[in-house]
């Protein structure tokens, strides 16, 4: 253990088989032991969901402008394609779902990935 690190451990060291997730500190979401379950990327949650997640995406685009390299323009992104929506069920005792949605915008076909909590 490393001082004002408790969760770390040695790279060179034994990890428990019984070590989770929280006790390497890694959050929830992060946790490849999360067991999420697809949704199809037809329904109307998914469009909605990937709307969502692009209209976000052009809105933080819009709110950096000064970022943006002098000369150069940023299109505005659309939905091409919902690649895939996945969702899970937070043991958070409310209703809290995380879906984590991949989309692929146009033009420049760029993929993205973001996760959408609501309860």
């Amino acid at each position: 253990t490393a001082p004002g690190c408790p969760l770390c451990r040695s790279l060179l060291g034994p990890v428990p088989s019984s070590r989770t997730c929280a006790d390497a500190g890694i959050p929830d979401h992060w946790c490849t032991c999360a067991e999420y379950s697809e949704i199809d990327v037809t329904s109307p949650l998914s469009k909605k969901l990937s709307d969502l997640v692009v209209l976000t995406i052009n809105q933080f685009m819009m709110d950096h402008r000064e970022y943006i390299e002098p000369g150069t323009a940023c299109s505005w992104l659309s939905l091409n394609k919902v690649v895939y929506v996945r969702k899970r069920k937070v043991s958070d005792g409310l209703q809290t779902l995380q879906m984590v949605v991949g989309v692929e915008t146009f033009p420049g076909f760029g993929q993205f990935e973001s996760t959408v909590e609501y309860s």
